[in-house]
């Protein structure tokens, strides 16, 4: 039995990771426990998954009684929640603060898994290194007599272990690669994403993790290989059931893997059908893994009546991508540069996260929200500028350094394997750069995209700087290319959204110590001036209305009917001035009329960013026949609180 070189170095190594994980997980409960309870998000996700939840939990059919922004399994794990603890504000916030954590982790699984020692995970018949290992144990051991490559008073063989030649600069690389790791895991700890969307970066690592470990790393037996195969499937399942449009993104690159992946793990002498062979057994347990999952949710679906509803959505996504993306396209081309800031919405500075149920009138999206510019006077304005734009020549050259890698053939043999590694990476990273970049170019988008970005930049940074050395003068240009565009990219985004309010970070937690409580476990830090707004909306509505009454909010504030525990006759909590029908105004003074809300809740914010965004400008009818048929009961700001005559 051959043992491994340095076996001390690697239990070493080893027990590092399981201490930085820990140390990571220790962090992430004092960081995120330090501000857990910080700041209302009246625009953000907490209010539409808290009411959406409730509405779940009076038994309404979704889809059809109770509107799903997004897939079933958004909803249910806080339907599961709010029936154990019953419906909670806070129990809300902590499993979103959980998701970030677990993301965090699998940030730093995902670096320090790709930074490990190298391996021969490409099979070939006697790679560069093996063949300079074996020259060079030849040479060492002619003094005594043998010229095998390996000798029997040694204890391993160079062309099984070719690092024992320099173990200094092996441990050097992996300490290295375990800073990284733990870097990686740190930032995505700092700065999650905004709080209640923390499903996004979650699945895109989740993924990531098993892509790599099913189809880019060998194992002992094909069994074990097609085991993690099958995990991937199960987690590309889960993805769908949680984001369609996320599923769909990450399936294509399910598939160029599992074709790929046979050529890439497998042995040199592999006969060609024996891979193709893979390649169909991974597509098979894909399916499999779709189906295990879905089956069941779909006959639950058959039970409940609404399953024709949640079918289409899986017939509707991709028209809607391909369509959204060419407005988007079209809108960064025509679309004139913002020429003034946004307005700051009450109680923090979140923008809404638009709906993205194809079925649903807020769906198809073509947002008018205004680009960041270069050209405005504001400093702020012009690092978000650079943090909306960096990220893609930081891909084309991440691209570029991956082709690079492919192809050098000199250096470390795991050049290959490193160049799929970034592509895999980088793709997976990609799924998310449509919210942002065609959708919703703000913070709060860009910080989901950031999470798994950063991880994706951060690896590759180990293999420049590792294959730096060994390149020649061409690719050497590329990696500092690379290098410095990277860095930036970094470091200007931790930069503008360590002070943003709108990343899921601690700056939200800014002068915010004046307590908040209101129903359904809402205890919240608050700035005075926002708990001044909040309570007085608070004591109006429970003042002026009954417990089971219908308060509305226009355009989007359902966290107003979250934490004063009353309903909202609206089937959709999100409207403005693009995803409205043309007869908004006739259906909402209709509906007015018909429900009789005691109280209604306008807060006249421009919603994508323009004058015409207001609420009071694109729906002067409706606004107009409030007044007309309410008293103002509260004014503050853009904050007016209407109340039945």
């Amino acid at each position: 039995m051959i043992s491994p070189p340095f076996p001390h170095f690697h239990t070493s190594i080893t027990a590092k990771r399981y201490w930085i994980s820990a140390l990571l997980l220790l962090f992430a409960l004092c960081y995120y426990g330090s501000y857990y309870r910080c700041s209302l998000y009246p625009s953000g996700e907490g209010g539409v998954e808290g009411v959406t939840a409730l509405r779940l939990l009076e038994g309404k059919t979704p889809f059809i009684e109770a509107i799903l922004n997004y897939n079933l399994f958004w909803f249910y794990p806080i339907v599961a929640l709010f029936k154990i603890f019953g419906p909670s504000y806070t129990v809300l916030r902590i499993f979103f603060f959980f998701l970030a954590s677990l993301t965090g982790l699998l940030s730093f699984y995902v670096v320090s898994l790709t930074t490990k020692r190298p391996a021969r995970i490409f099979y070939t018949s006697h790679s560069e290194a093996t063949e300079k290992a074996d020259e060079t144990r030849k040479v060492m051991d002619s003094g005594r007599g043998c010229m095998s490559t390996y000798c029997s008073d040694q204890n391993s063989s160079l062309t099984q272990y070719p690092s024992a030649l320099a173990k200094p600069q092996t441990e050097r690389h992996e300490i290295f690669g375990l800073y990284a790791a733990a870097l990686a895991g740190l930032l995505t700890l700092i700065l999650p994403g905004q709080l209640f969307r923390n499903y996004m970066a979650f699945l895109v690592m989740l993924n990531m993790a098993l892509f790599f470990k099913a189809f880019l790393y060998s194992h002992p037996t094909y069994r074990k290989q097609l085991g993690w195969i099958g995990a991937a499937g199960l987690s590309l399942s889960l993805t769908f059931l949680i984001r369609v449009d996320l599923g769909f993104f990450l399936t294509i690159i399910f598939f160029g893997l599992a074709l790929l992946f046979p050529w890439v793990v497998s042995e040199a002498t592999t006969p060609v059908t024996r891979r193709l062979l893979l390649s169909i057994a991974a597509l098979s347990l894909g399916a499999l893994g779709f189906l295990a999952l879905h089956a069941p949710v779909y006959c639950h679906a058959l039970h409940r009546g609404f399953a024709p509803r949640f079918a289409t959505q899986y017939q509707q996504w991709p028209h809607m991508i391909t369509t959204q993306a060419t407005r988007g396209l079209k809108k960064i081309y025509s679309s004139p540069p913002s020429s003034s800031p946004t307005v700051k919405h009450t109680f923090t500075q979140s923008t809404p996260s638009n709906s993205t149920l194809p079925s649903s009138s807020s769906s198809s999206t073509k947002t008018t929200l205004l680009r960041a510019s270069f050209s405005s006077s504001d400093l702020r304005e012009k690092i978000t500028a650079l943090n909306l734009y960096l990220p893609i020549i930081t891909s084309l050259l991440l691209i570029l350094m991956a082709a690079g890698l492919f192809f050098k053939k000199t250096g470390p043999s795991n050049s290959r394997h490193r160049a799929f590694l970034i592509l895999t990476s980088l793709a997976c990273s990609l799924t998310l750069f449509p919210q942002y970049f065609f959708w919703r170019p703000d913070m709060v988008h860009l910080s989901e995209f950031m999470v798994p970005m950063t991880v994706t930049i951060l690896m590759a940074i180990v293999f420049a700087l590792e294959a730096w050395p060994f390149s020649k003068i061409f690719l050497k240009i590329l990696l500092f290319l690379f290098l410095a565009t990277g860095i930036a990219t970094l470091s200007l985004y931790f930069i503008n959204g360590c002070q943003s309010q709108s990343t899921g970070g601690i700056a939200i937690s800014e002068g915010r110590t004046k307590e908040f409580f209101g129903e359904n476990g809402v205890h919240v830090k608050l700035k005075p001036h926002e708990w001044e707004e909040a309570s007085a909306i608070y004591q109006s509505i429970l003042r002026h209305s009954k417990q089971g009454e219908y308060v509305v909010c226009f355009p989007y504030n359902p966290e107003i009917n979250f934490m004063t525990n009353r309903p909202s006759y609206r089937y959709d909590l999100y409207c403005d001035d693009v995803t409205a029908p043309r007869n908004f105004d006739e259906i909402a003074i209709r509906e007015i009329e018909t429900f009789h809300p005691p109280v209604i809740v306008i807060t006249n914010w421009p919603i994508n960013g323009t004058e015409h965004s207001r609420f009071t400008n694109w729906a002067a009818p409706t606004y107009a026949y409030i007044k007309s048929h309410y008293a103002l009961d509260y004014s503050k700001g853009i904050i007016q609180v209407f109340i039945h005559r």
